[in-house]
């Protein structure tokens, strides 16, 4: 029994098998028989079936001894479709897996899979088990290193991009994603991470294209006005920010982009009160002449 090769678990009441492979047999069936004892064997359909008929209905059998390794996976999918372990049995899977790590599963396997489950919605009450199983619960800073450094290929990007295209998120969704932020502030290393990750990145040309011409409702615009009005940046920020404009050129081709854009743009009443109504320090007068000296320098020059 210490030998490796394919086993099933077998309802003797309805003849229902699980089927597995095993380097060592008999260890295979004493961790099988366990997790089902305690309620948390991996297959519910076999745990299912377990708690149904009890201990006593199950038997644990050899099906076939692989002495080579290599051949355990070959033999134990051809059990499966043999015995129909997945189609009418206990098997959650369509092929055969060694722990799942480092397989690369067949892409028509892949294709059935995707079939199988597209369109399946889950039971209200097991998503509020599992989100209540999760909550709380933390990564660990390997895990979380982990998930960083993995990078998606530009095939996958595509995919996911095209099966969240118009998609929209229902308004309960977006409430309980804004009380969810709400308050939550980003620790200074995150911020230096987001920011080193970000540095010298460049927006594709499709993204450019699809922002050009592209307009904010007024929906949209009023509630941006909202969250801004009367918030104050700190003079940290007006600090970095002004260093980061320090000697910014604007091209010739943005200002005459910038120029057609505002060309015949009109300020309401509204606007031109408040203006009429801000009084500028005598600091900030004194930039602004400045600024207006050497542009006026400049274009003589250039002249």
């Amino acid at each position: 029994m210490n030998k490796s090769g394919i086993y099933c678990i077998k309802n003797t009441i309805n003849g229902k098998v699980y089927v597995g492979q095993a380097v060592n047999l008999h260890k295979r069936k004493r961790e099988h028989f366990a997790m089902l004892r305690t309620g948390k064997h991996h297959s519910r359909k076999l745990q299912n079936a377990w708690n149904k008929y009890g201990p006593d209905d199950f038997a644990f059998e050899v099906l076939e001894l692989v002495l080579d390794f290599d051949l355990l996976m070959q033999a134990e999918q051809k059990w499966i479709d043999e015995l129909k372990a997945y189609s009418e049995g206990y098997n959650i899977q369509p092929y055969a897996c060694r722990g799942c790590f480092g397989m690369v599963i067949p892409l028509e396997v892949r294709a059935k899979t995707s079939a199988t489950m597209k369109g399946r919605k889950y039971d209200p009450k097991r998503v509020a088990k599992s989100a209540e199983a999760l909550r709380g619960r933390k990564l660990s800073d390997e895990h979380r290193e982990k998930l960083r450094n993995r990078k998606a290929t530009q095939e996958t990007r595509a995919k996911i991009s095209a099966a969240n295209t118009g998609r929209h998120h229902t308004e309960e969704s977006l409430k309980k994603m804004r009380a969810a932020q709400k308050g939550k502030v980003v620790p200074l290393d995150l911020r230096a991470r987001i920011s080193a990750t970000l540095s010298g990145r460049k927006i594709s040309p499709e993204v450019l294209a699809k922002r050009i011409g592209r307009r904010q409702t007024p929906e949209q615009i009023a509630k941006r006005a909202a969250s801004l009005t009367g918030q104050k940046r700190s003079a940290e920020s007006r600090t970095k920010m002004s260093l980061a404009q320090k000697g910014h050129e604007v091209r010739p081709e943005t200002r005459e982009k910038l120029s057609l854009a505002n060309t015949g743009h009109r300020h309401s009443e509204e606007t031109r009160a408040k203006f009429a109504a801000r009084r500028l320090s005598p600091e900030q007068r004194a930039k602004i002449s400045a600024s207006g000296k050497r542009a006026w320098i400049a274009r003589r020059a250039a002249a």
